[in-house]
């Protein structure tokens, strides 16, 4: 999280509020200290650009805007 947040750039982390791989609460919250905020995709688990792929794209449309 702290990686990221030092490359200067605009971050968008997508989360699965099911993931039991890198559990969410933990984890976000990590990434919230670091300065990014992530996006936590309700009932999708650690892959939810496969789990709910409409709404992963539409979180990366919004962000490229």
């Amino acid at each position: 999280a702290i990686r990221l947040a030092q490359l200067g750039k605009p971050v968008e982390v997508i989360w699965g509020s099911e993931d039991t791989l890198t559990p969410t609460t933990a984890n976000v919250e990590t990434f919230r200290k670091a300065g990014i905020d992530p996006v936590i995709i309700t009932g999708a688990g650690h892959s939810p650009q496969v789990e709910k792929p409409q709404e992963v794209v539409k979180i990366l449309v919004g962000f490229i805007k």
